[in-house]
Parts: structure tokens; C-alpha cells; sequence
């Protein structure tokens, strides 16, 4: 039995991520999973389509998503490693300009030893490890994050060759087709925006109102 294919999207628009690629936002719902569901009392949101189902046709994430290939659930291993299972991340021409977008990149994870401590061979012992033997577990054996080493040699274990194929994706758009720092560099302007997402989300203002709020703080911002 054939399995539906998930297509995995990313443009610089996207939260997209640490070493590699980002990848998609879900942009429809499989057609067996409306977005309501009929009930006694009227109706009502239905649950959302599942990652682990397979029933989103798209959506939106990161590099460190290609771990679910690793993923021992039954569920997972149904939808990405079961016969059939084909799975494609892919960039966007997001603005129609011919060009398919970059990536952004940003550290996920960061080591640091306290200047006050009082074992700091010990602290180094283990940071050491963890760039090293530490790294190549999480990445070889787990895929839970993309390689921050150029060194590190790419085998990992029980990988099928689907996803292989989009681990090595990623890590060449990680590699020559990087737009920028994830992270917005301006503490003000971010807040800002946050803000607004939140009272919008309360309901406390309207989609014009936090845009005109965010335009205006945004145009206020020294850059």
C-alpha cells in the first residue's frame, strides 16, 4: 500500500534552523480531516491532523525535524518507514523572483562553564565530550540536531534512504544557501511584536490594530 508522500517547505520567512534547512507550514488539511465535526450540541473544532498520522499534506518546521525518521513509536515508523513512505522538503520561491528562498540559521544549543565554579577541569571534561563523542551521538545516533563541526562525518545510524536524502538536503542549503541569523536583533522591536501577537490572540486587539502598532515600532527602530 502506497503511503501519501509529506511535502516539507521552507523560505526565509520561516522558522527555519540550526546547521540546515527549515522546513513547511501546513497551507491545506488532508480532505478526510475537515476542521470541524458535527456534534449533539452544534459544531465544534475537530482535532487537528496528526504529524505522526501522516494527514498533513505540508508543514512548517525545522531541520531538527528530520529526528522523527529515528523515532521508535509505531506511529512514526509507520509514516516514515513503512514501504511505500516518501517524503520531500523543499524550498520556496516565496515572492516570485525566480530565486528559491535561503535558509536562516541560529545556535540551538550553547556550552559554557561558570567562571565561579569550582571544578572546571571536570566542566571541560564534559563540554569536550560533548563537541566530540557527545555530538556524534546526538547526531549519528539520534539525528536530534544538525552537525556544527565540518569534521564530523554524516552516517547515521538506521537511516532509510529517503531520509538521507533529505538529511544531505538540508546540510548543503545549511552549507551555500544561508540568508542570515535567525534571531531578530532588536530586543524593542521583537517585544513588540510579541506583545501583539499575544493581546491579538486574546482577542484585546484587532489583526489592523497590532499591524499599525508593529509598522509604527518597527518604523521607529534604529537600525
Amino acid at each position: 500500500m502506497m503511503k501519501k508522500a509529506w511535502l516539507f517547505v521552507a523560505g526565509a520567512c520561516l522558522f527555519a534552523v540550526l546547521a540546515g534547512c527549515g522546513v513547511p507550514v501546513s497551507t491545506g488539511m488532508d480532505t478526510q480531516h475537515p476542521s470541524v465535526s458535527s456534534s449533539a450540541e452544534g459544531t465544534a473544532p475537530a482535532e487537528p491532523p496528526s504529524q505522526k498520522e501522516g494527514s498533513i499534506p505540508m508543514i512548517l518546521n525545522g531541520s531538527w525535524a528530520l529526528g522523527a525518521y529515528m523515532d521508535s513509536d509505531e506511529q512514526s515508523q509507520e509514516v516514515y518507514n513503512s514501504e511505500g513512505a516518501n517524503h520531500k522538503i523543499f524550498l520556496m520561491d516565496w515572492n516570485n523572483d525566480g530565486k528559491i528562498a535561503p535558509v536562516e540559521e541560529a545556535v540551538d544549543v550553547s556550552l559554557a562553564i561558570n567562571n565561579q565554579s569550582k571544578v572546571k577541569d571536570a566542566a571541560w571534561t564534559f563540554v569536550d565530550w560533548m563537541i566530540h563523542e557527545g555530538a556524534d551521538t546526538l547526531v549519528n545516533g539520534q539525528l536530534q540536531y544538525m552537525p556544527a563541526r565540518n569534521d564530523m562525518e554524516l552516517n547515521v545510524e538506521g537511516l532509510n534512504e529517503n531520509g538521507t536524502e533529505n538529511l544531505e538536503y538540508c546540510v548543503e542549503q545549511g552549507k551555500n544557501n544561508v540568508g542570515g541569523y535567525r534571531e531578530m536583533a532588536y530586543a524593542e522591536l521583537k517585544e513588540t511584536i510579541s506583545n501583539e501577537l499575544t493581546e491579538l490572540a486574546l482577542g484585546d486587539v484587532t489583526p489592523e490594530e497590532a499591524a499599525e502598532t508593529i509598522e509604527a515600532a518597527s518604523q521607529a527602530q534604529e537600525r
